[in-house]
């Protein structure tokens, strides 16, 4: 019903469910692209366990990229530059939510963690549900923090040659480096309880990077406007 809905919403037909109202409203003012709102919908829809980090990383570029690109067309910018920087940061943000999952889907005797994974730090599904071989468990989270540290760094980098004002919407990028930060500081240690909890800095650091931004938004401004010399 939902991909019916989302086509209703584009098609300009009443509907009645007021998130599919919202997001008529928010097409219709923003134009956002219908291929990236269905593809969001139909990875929502379609889970299923992961035999990889290739594919946790397709996943996220379904769902985590899809919504920065739409977050960035909100803005009102477009561009196969800014989808790239988008797409890094999707993966980082998946593999991160991969990693937060853990605990929790431990304690519903489950996990999706991909064979794979499991398999390079010999350590099987079952011990992950029960919570044995700790030591081998960091070297799961390992792995996948060294991918989503890698995604992270290609999307800082990438967010250098953007126009400052396109910056903004990279914001989640504060909180998605700082959690691996603490990650290693703790040893990639999902039992410590500092590893997981949200750093007490983060508003005011997303402040002072949105200033950032801000003043270098500006001064691009003033820099364009600035009469050439004769």
């Amino acid at each position: 019903s939902s991909g019916i809905n989302a086509e209703y919403g584009y098609r300009g037909k009443a509907v009645e469910a007021p998130i599919a109202v919202e997001l008529k409203r928010a097409v219709k003012i923003n134009k956002l692209s219908k291929g990236f709102l269905l593809r969001l919908i139909d990875a929502r829809s379609t889970i299923k366990p992961y035999n990889s980090l290739h594919e946790v990383e397709q996943a996220a570029d379904n769902t985590f990229s899809t919504v920065n690109y739409l977050t960035m067309e909100t803005l009102g910018f477009k561009s196969v530059d800014i989808d790239h920087a988008a797409s890094h940061l999707g993966r980082c943000e998946g593999l991160i939510g991969l990693i937060r999952s853990i605990p929790f889907l431990q304690s519903q005797q489950t996990t999706l963690i991909p064979n794979t994974t499991l398999a390079k730090a010999g350590i099987s599904q079952t011990e992950i549900i029960r919570g044995e071989n700790p030591e081998k468990l960091k070297d799961v989270v390992h792995d996948i923090a060294s991918s989503a540290h890698l995604h992270a760094m290609h999307c800082e980098r990438l967010i250098g040659t953007l126009p400052a004002a396109a910056r903004v919407g990279f914001l989640p990028l504060v909180p998605a480096k700082l959690f691996l930060e603490r990650l290693e500081k703790y040893d990639f240690d999902l039992s410590n309880s500092r590893t997981l909890v949200r750093p007490p800095l983060l508003y005011l650091r997303l402040v002072r990077r949105k200033l950032v931004y801000t003043f270098q938004t500006n001064f691009e401004l003033a820099k364009q406007s600035k009469p050439r010399k004769k």
